[in-house]
């Protein structure tokens, strides 16, 4: 049958340039525009466009070709900065609105998060995505890969100084209830935590609350859950239960919602 369309990966299929492999060991990761988003080093990688006609390019385009008529379906890949710089990406997060903008209109941006640096990337495929350096200033940026998280339209992230949202395109503290007990600035009287723990915290919203999993200067894994209610706008605090084996260490959490509208939060831990 000379009108039979093959479909992908079929014998006679045609072929299509700029289908690359996404990297190994990626460290971050994010959905933005209809296309899947992951960074290693310092290097952002973004997919081919993903929607209900093509559901399976999860591919990017290492190289892409302005002369490509199907240049804005694929992908592309960018460095923030010089290979040399050893800065790594910690997250990546994606934004609406607030103060950006491309070609005169509001845009959606995907937020690069370092540890000193917040870089917005702009626009909407591979002709028209430019990287901007926003924000660079020491203890601004993101310090662990899992606190980092989109909670009712406002981006949060875990940095030095506490967590940090993003608002009217800067950031600004959202924890300065919390300074005393989760901060690594001295000024701020900040407790005596050892700042490699801070990359293993982690953040989850569920039930109009944010869960903060933190270590604390008694003990060395997330012993302890800061969280912020939506409904009373403030902090307090949940400790971990007390085990004979002295920790729980909180890792990770999920949500499962039901058939009649009731959801339920799993949290786990290091130990089980």
């Amino acid at each position: 049958d000379n009108l039979y369309e093959a479909g992908p990966y079929e014998p006679g299929y045609p072929f299509e340039s700029g289908r690359d492999q996404l990297p190994t060991g990626c460290t971050a990761i994010a959905s933005h525009s209809n296309r899947l988003f992951v960074a290693k080093d310092n290097t952002v990688y973004a997919s081919w466009t993903l929607d209900n006609i093509n559901e399976t390019p999860v591919y990017t385009t290492l190289v892409p070709d302005a002369s490509d008529p199907n240049v804005h379906i694929k992908g592309t890949s960018f460095t923030v900065s010089s290979k040399d710089d050893n800065e790594k990406i910690t997250a990546l997060l994606s934004y609406g609105g607030d103060g950006m903008f491309v070609n005169n209109t509001t845009s959606a941006s995907l937020l690069v998060l370092r540890e000193n640096s917040i870089l917005p990337i702009l626009g909407f495929d591979p002709t028209n995505f430019t990287i901007q350096s926003m924000v660079r200033e020491p203890s601004i940026g993101c310090v662990s890969p899992d606190a980092a998280i989109s909670f009712f339209g406002r981006l949060l992230w875990m940095s030095p100084q506490g967590v940090l949202e993003f608002t009217g395109g800067m950031p600004a503290n959202r924890s300065i209830e919390l300074r005393k007990l989760l901060s690594m600035n001295a000024s701020m009287n900040g407790p005596d935590i050892d700042a490699s723990l801070y990359k293993d915290i982690v953040f989850f919203a569920h039930d109009m609350r944010l869960f903060v999993f933190a270590p604390t200067f008694w003990a060395k894994d997330n012993e302890v859950a800061y969280v912020f209610d939506m409904r009373t706008n403030g902090w307090t605090r949940w400790l971990a239960p007390a085990y004979l084996s002295g920790s729980v260490g909180f890792n990770a959490a999920a949500a499962l919602t039901g058939g009649d509208d009731t959801s339920v939060m799993y949290i786990g831990t290091k130990y089980g």
